[in-house]
């Protein structure tokens, strides 16, 4: 019986595929700010209004990669913080789309962010439900001695 249950618990420590769906279009949305961002900086002379959106893209981009691979081992406390994060990446990528496309600038990488961005906004709340259920079972094998390092 006792092994059973060690048996399930260990099975639910699993991610499972949309929190490798959720961790994984974070970390590409993340990725693709900030290359957008890299290639403005890198191909024009920015003011700082729009220098301001840039850099905070390329923040909120090293968050999201750095969580992405997170959330894609199921950790309940990075899918807390993404919840919040991808929403930020999205209006970060989004005002920039609209900055750049009203003074005539087109980028696919932008588009991209955004459409990533929207992703991961989406993604990641549907799997905050088994990235708690997976945090749970690993608190609760650790708590019954059997750490497996997960």
């Amino acid at each position: 019986m006792q092994d059973e249950v060690r048996e399930d618990e260990i099975a639910a420590t699993t991610p499972t595929p949309i929190c490798r769906a959720a961790g994984g279009a974070l970390g590409a949305a993340g990725f693709v700010a900030i290359a957008v961002a890299a290639q403005i900086f890198a191909s024009f002379n920015v003011i700082l209004a729009f220098s301001a959106v840039l850099a905070g893209m390329i923040t909120v981009g090293l968050a999201a990669l750095a969580l992405g691979a997170m959330v894609m081992r199921a950790r309940d406390w990075a899918a807390s913080v993404a919840v919040v994060l991808a929403p930020v990446l999205l209006l970060l990528s989004g005002a920039w789309v609209f900055l750049s496309f009203r003074d005539g600038v087109f980028s696919a990488l932008a588009l991209m962010s955004v459409g990533l961005s929207l992703l991961s906004s989406v993604l990641v709340p549907l799997a905050m439900k088994d990235c708690e259920r997976a945090s749970e079972a690993r608190r609760a094998l650790a708590k019954a001695g059997l750490d497996i390092g997960t």
